[in-house]
């Protein structure tokens, strides 16, 4: 029977700067959006039969290390008018940017990226009554995806070209009234204000939370080369952009990761365009009353607590990670809640191995001590995911047992809680180096090229996959694993000599919000070596809903448990973490309103 419509979404990636991009590379690209529309059009259709062709902003925008894509879709824009015009078909080509919930963005988790050049991300729900409207139209190519354009403008394009003439236009009538110098999104104006050597401090240290976050390590030295960091040249142009729009007003070359080839080259450069004195500047945000002033981190190695995002209104929330990971996991998170929030964890360079901790209390105690420098008085407000939810229940009854008032502690997806009837230290004791790999497959953003890595050696003795990893990781994303690896096995060990609650009952409320995909649940396709190494773990050594249940049953204050999407690690990543941030401002309200009662 004849088709009635034709929906085209097909489309591949294959990325590459121009002159590294390949045949292969523009037919990867080019065979499945030309030639798969090619031969869908050889169906019989339907005399009145609609073509939706999905195109993407490439075509419209241009993206960095996409021109083979680009070109791609450009074949769909100029077909649909072209058929139209002809008679011969009805056809619309949307160009879609990203989609919040589906699609190559969310998989390759490129959401935070776009976000921090101004490109926005479409709900399910949003594209769908786009593409109502567009079927409705005669509006036959179409962009759909939404801009900060001031800020677009600004970090994609050392000049706006001339067919975005208009939105310029538009974004300098609705950009408010700035000093001379400009404004970047970390303030050169405030930037200006600090000594020399608090400038480099402070530049240094959002540089690294930068270039972290391009090249998906948790840990960067700040000596370290970016280009054997992970940089490479297309995530280099990304980076440089990103620094042109959070550094306003200062001159960035293009070639600038290969001038200042670290963060530390970098900071002295960026800082160097200030001068060498301070400049008083009015208005400044002030920090939150009885918070101690943290705006300039320094970039020592041996800082427990890390700021995260850069709120200074409301009470502050402090966040716990699980086992070996780091503050920056909860990045994404911080960024969606409306409070000051700040990272406790363990980080490389904390202290010799024989002076760390012994028991979770003494680690509870140090924890707490750091806190304290931030936020001298209560309430307090706690929050820890996985392992980090009992060293926040522990915190939470020190800083009770010294007076102070804590009005939340809130358990996301909390699966270690005691007692414990598993022999936990055991089994962190016996992972590999590609077990801790395989966890930190899940926990960063962008871990499926470490997965990629896991499939690829799967196949090998158990040594000589450790060995084949080593080979394969740059020097800094090596050193984090084997942090990441050492800890783990510290932090089992800590919460396989714990005892449990010493009878304190906790007065604040106590918030469990749980992953709505159970981790024992079995894949429903294939699955790969990173996967089933983590689910394997997490059978043998994660508690069951029941038994996390049992184990908060009697807590006072305890709030009915909330669902939120994904699993126990994807519910801090996009698109889900939204759902986890919506969930976590009610608590938070909640609390603070109750402890001011």
């Amino acid at each position: 029977a004849p088709v009635p419509c034709l929906l085209h979404l097909a489309g591949v990636l294959a990325d590459g700067m121009l002159p590294a991009l390949t045949r292969d590379h523009f037919e990867r690209s080019y065979g499945p959006k030309v030639h798969g529309l090619y031969h869908l059009c050889r169906l019989p259709y339907e005399e009145d039969a609609a073509f939706v062709l999905f195109s993407s902003t490439s075509a419209l925008f241009g993206s960095p290390g996409q021109a083979n894509y680009a070109a791609a879709n450009s074949v769909l824009d100029s077909l649909a008018p072209h058929w139209t015009a002809q008679g011969q078909r009805r056809a619309w080509s949307v160009q879609w940017g990203p989609w919040a919930e589906v699609g190559m963005a969310v998989q390759k988790n490129t959401l935070q990226r776009a976000k921090a050049m101004g490109v926005g991300a479409l709900s399910t729900v949003h594209g769908m009554s786009i593409m109502g409207s567009v079927l409705a139209s005669n509006e036959l190519v179409v962009g759909a995806v939404p801009v900060n354009w001031a800020k677009y403008l600004r970090s994609a394009y050392p000049e706006a070209p001339r067919f975005l003439a208009e939105f310029e236009a538009e974004a300098r009538k609705a950009a408010p009234a700035k000093s001379a110098g400009g404004e970047g999104s970390l303030g050169t104006s405030a930037l200006a204000s600090l000594s020399p050597e608090e400038r480099v401090a402070s530049v240094r240290a959002a540089l690294r939370d930068l270039a972290r976050s391009v090249v998906d390590a948790e840990d960067l030295a700040a000596d370290a080369p970016l280009l054997e960091s992970g940089m490479d040249s297309l995530s280099g142009v990304e980076f440089r952009n990103r620094l042109v729009t959070e550094f306003e007003g200062i001159r960035m070359p293009n070639s600038l990761i290969f001038d200042y080839p670290t963060v530390d080259a970098l900071a002295t450069f960026i800082s160097s365009q200030f001068g060498d004195t301070a400049v008083a500047v009015p208005g400044l945000l002030a920090t939150p009353a009885g918070v101690a002033d943290t705006a300039a981190p320094t970039d020592s190695p041996e800082q427990l607590l890390e700021r995260l995002n850069d709120h200074t209104a409301g009470t502050p929330l402090f966040l716990i990670p699980g086992a070996g990971m780091q503050s920056g996991g909860f990045r994404s998170l911080a960024a969606l809640l409306p409070v000051p929030v700040f990272g406790l964890s363990w980080p490389k360079g904390m202290l010799a191995r024989n002076k760390w901790p012994s028991t979770l209390r003494d680690l509870a105690e140090l924890l707490f001590g750091e806190v304290c420098k931030v936020l001298p008085t209560g309430p307090y407000l706690f929050a820890g995911h996985s392992f980090g939810a009992t060293v926040c229940l522990e915190v939470s009854r020190i800083a009770q047992a010294q007076g102070a008032q804590v009005a939340l502690v809130a358990l996301l997806d909390p699966r270690s809680l005691p007692p414990l009837m598993v022999d936990i230290a055991g089994a962190f004791a016996a992972t590999r180096l590609t077990d801790s790999l395989a966890l930190l497959s899940q926990t960063v953003p962008d871990g499926s090229k470490y997965s990629d890595l896991l499939q690829e050696v799967s196949s090998l003795d158990p040594a000589e996959r450790d060995a084949k990893v080593r080979l394969s990781l740059s020097a800094a994303v090596l050193t984090s694993l084997e942090h990441v690896h050492e800890t783990s096995k510290w932090y089992s060990s800590l919460l396989a000599t714990h005892t449990g609650s010493d009878g304190t009952h906790l007065a604040g409320r106590v918030a469990v919000i749980r992953a709505a995909e159970s981790w024992r649940q079995p894949p429903a396709g294939r699955e790969g070596a990173a996967e089933a190494a983590v689910r394997s773990f997490q059978a043998a050594t994660f508690q069951s809903d029941a038994e996390v249940a049992e184990r908060v049953a009697n807590v006072e204050g305890l709030l009915p448990p909330m669902l939120v999407p994904g699993t126990h690690f994807s519910m801090l990543h996009q698109p889900h973490v939204v759902t986890v941030a919506l969930r976590l401002c009610r608590a938070l309200d909640e609390a603070v309103d109750e402890a001011a009662a």
